[in-house]
Parts: C-alpha cells; structure tokens; sequence
C-alpha cells in the first residue's frame, strides 16, 4: 500500500492514458496540475484519503471516461467545469464531504451510464439540465441529508421533474434519506428498464406512480421492481405516499421500514 502525496513529477506524463491510484493511502489535495493530462481515460482515486477541492482544471481532461473518486475527503462545492467532460461514461463519487448543488450544466455529460454521489453532504435541487442524461443507468444519490455533524446538509430537495420521463434508460434511482418534496410526476411509471426505486425518508407525497395498470412498467412483477417509500401505516402513524406495490414501505417519522 502506497501513502503520501502524489508527486509533482506524475503530472509531467501527459501521454498518460489510464492512472489508477485506488486502494491506497495516499492524502493531501489534487493539483491543479491534472489539467495538463489531457489524454487521460481513466482516473481512479478511489480508497485513499485525499482532501481539499476538486480542482476545475479537471474539466480539461476531454478523453475522460471512468472518474472514481469515491471514498475520500474532498470537500468544497463540484465545480461547473468537470461538465465539460463530455466523453465521461461513470462518475462514482460517493463517500466525500462535498457540499453544495450538482453543477448547473451537469446535463452536458450526455454519455453518462453511472453517477454515484450518495454519503456525502449535496443539497438543492436537481438542476434542469439533468434530465438531459438520457443514456444515464444508475442514479445513486442517498444520504446526502445530515442534520447531526459539520458540515450540516439537508440533501438533495425540491421537486422531480416530468422530464425524468426521457431518462428512459434508467435501471436505478436511489435517492433515500434526502429531501425531495410534492408528489412524483406519472411520467417516473413510464421508465420500463427502471428494477430499484428507493426514495424512502424523503418528503413525498401523494400517489405512486409504479403502481397504476395503465403505465408500462414491471410492478406488476414485482419480482423484477423493488420499490421504497414512505408509505408504512401502523400506530396512527399517516404514510406519506399511497404505494399498493411497493417492496417495502417506511415511515419518515419514525425511521422505519417493513416489507410488504
């Protein structure tokens, strides 16, 4: 296992395609001078303890396709310009202490199958532009909500958006333990590939949308659909969200869940 700091002399290997750094314990920030690796594919930092600021110098990496920065200390907000990354097919950024909204131009990612950032400290909503991730698989996004440790974070809130109706290649959309509020637009049924649904400890409301006969999907399957939300009922307690197929219904309450 390596540690220490990534050399300055690394960022001199600029022909440099793929840099795997992962399951190590390397720290200390990232340079701004990643942006002069102009022919990077893949970077993977995942499993170390680097910290600080993604630098925006990362929007250079125009070849990038395969970002792992998981399971590290970056702090501070995303910046815009890693929307620049057109090239780039999974992002997995889970487990950081970012703060802040998903960049505004996220949609620009337009090849993006994977976007993992759950457990760490986003809030807001999701921007308009990203429902352009029309090729996007997996949205993994929960626990971002924190309201006991600095820094302190709501989660992802507002609204989904109708327009998640063009999202069609969704495979998962897990998002529990955030703050998205009012009801799911009926478009979210029309999803066919859609198998994981977790939107649990939220603050949704209203009818679900997987469980009406008239939309395409697979609950009627349910074998191939699990679905979570808040719509346990037990010791007086009111659901938020009437869901007949759901796999699993919680209270947002009480911190629960039951299978169904």
């Amino acid at each position: 296992m390596f540690s220490g700091t990534i050399p300055e002399e690394l960022y001199d290997l600029t022909t440099l395609q793929k840099l795997s750094l992962g399951w190590n314990d390397f720290s200390g920030t990232l340079s701004t001078r990643i942006g002069e690796m102009t022919n990077l594919q893949m970077l993977f930092l995942f499993d170390n303890k680097f910290d600080g600021t993604i630098p925006s110098e990362i929007g250079k990496l125009s070849f990038l396709s395969f970002l792992y920065t998981h399971s590290n200390a970056f702090t501070g907000t995303i910046p815009n310009e890693i929307s620049n990354l057109s090239m780039l097919r999974q992002w997995k950024h889970f487990e950081n202490i970012n703060t802040g909204t998903l960049p505004n131009d996220i949609g620009n990612l337009t090849n993006l199958e994977i976007l993992w950032l759950s457990e760490c400290r986003f809030s807001g909503p999701l921007p308009p532009s990203f429902y352009n991730l029309t090729r996007l698989q997996q949205f993994h996004a929960w626990n971002n909500r924190d309201l006991f440790q600095e820094p302190f974070s709501t989660g992802f809130n507002g609204t989904i958006s109708s327009e998640i109706g063009n999202m069609k290649e969704l495979t998962s959309f897990v998002v529990n333990h955030n703050w998205f509020q009012g009801e799911l637009p009926r478009e979210f049924g029309d999803l066919i590939e859609l198998k994981t649904v977790f939107l649990h400890f939220n603050d949704i409301t209203g009818e679900s949308p997987f469980c009406d006969e008239d939309m395409p999907n697979i609950p009627r399957q349910p074998q191939y659909l699990t679905v979570e939300m808040d719509c346990l009922v037990e010791n007086n307690n009111v659901a938020n969200v009437n869901c007949t197929c759901c796999s699993a219904c919680c209270s947002h309450d009480n911190d629960i869940c039951r299978d169904q």
